[in-house]
């Protein structure tokens, strides 16, 4: 089944308020039709508005608010997502409280995803939890399997363990796998992040793309990276694929795929980032930048002449 690359790209929408909110799906229009609303605009102003203007425009919402309570007030809770009508919501516990958040999502069409272990945390942060007999992957999995048992679509869990997950249950669950950075970004306070070709390669279903470095530039570079990955992980028509990546690169960066062998290259993070960030630092007034690239004179040369025409200097 083919799926269209943005569709499996997910925007958090941590950002100040609801008006920085629409501020950042306007930007990402033609890029980005999902979005995630987590706990930062959970009590925001004007948040279930936001929320009923996104389905309204057509575009699927993530509500992660980790829903974690006794069995009746998690079914009720959900039953009340399900009626607003977003696509994903994300609960917590045990496998009791899966299954009532599953009884009360009644008939609707909303898929529900079980947390594992947060990307931010990794084995010290765990036993300190009282998880101290089990390695992050351990619990993961463990997690998952629950999950998958009391009826859940999916889980939230990083690319490093997304493989194995898809392993042990047959392919059923879904992976939604967040923390994800563009090779040479900062991780921030990811402790299990993962670039966007390692994620789709070890079977994620979903990227989510942070905004937490706010600046658009950043979202897009995240995106459109992300984007070409998925592309080229689903879409088996080669024509069709490099014709829909050279879009991205014209459309966000003025620089088209110099040649089919040089795609990944161009798109991992190295060419297509450093185009973003000589024109946001270009914008900020800087009159000299120094770039390092790897490989001999010439490529570097190369590389260089390929970013400057792309750049229009």
């Amino acid at each position: 089944m083919k799926i269209d690359a943005k569709e499996r790209l997910i925007v958090a929408l941590d950002v100040p308020d609801v008006a920085a909110a629409r501020k950042m799906v306007d930007e990402l229009e033609g890029v980005v039709d999902f979005f995630k609303i987590g706990l930062t605009l959970q009590l925001a102003e004007g948040v279930e508005e936001l929320i009923h203007s996104l389905i309204a425009r057509g575009k699927r919402v993530f509500l992660d608010y980790k829903y974690y309570d006794i069995s009746e007030t998690l079914k009720k809770a959900v039953g009340r997502a399900a009626k607003l009508g977003v696509a994903f919501l994300t609960i917590h516990g045990s496998s009791v409280l899966i299954k009532a958040a599953v009884e009360g999502r009644g008939s609707s069409n909303m898929k529900l995803f079980t947390v594992t272990v947060l990307t931010s945390l990794d084995a010290g942060d765990i036993a300190e939890m009282g998880y101290t007999n089990h390695t992050v992957e351990e619990l993961v999995l463990f997690r998952a399997r629950k999950a998958l048992e009391a009826g859940c679509d999916g889980v939230i869990a990083s690319g490093r363990e997304a493989e194995k997950i898809k392993g042990l249950s047959g392919g059923k669950l879904l992976v939604v796998t967040p923390g994800i950075r563009p090779e040479g970004y900062p991780t921030g306070d990811q402790k299990r992040s993962t670039t966007p070709r390692e994620a789709v390669t070890a079977g994620a279903d979903y990227l989510v793309i942070e905004t937490a470095f706010t600046a658009t530039q950043w979202v897009l570079v995240a995106a459109v990276t992300a984007a070409i990955y998925l592309i080229l992980a689903i879409d088996d028509d080669a024509r069709r694929a490099d014709a829909r990546m050279n879009d991205y690169l014209v459309r966000y960066y003025g620089m088209p795929a110099a040649e089919t062998r040089n795609r990944e290259r161009c798109f991992a993070g190295t060419e297509a980032s450093a185009a973003a960030w000589i024109k946001s630092y270009a914008d900020a007034g800087a009159s000299h930048i120094v770039l390092r690239f790897a490989g001999d004179t010439e490529r570097q040369l190369d590389i260089a002449a390929r970013l400057r025409r792309g750049l229009g200097w």
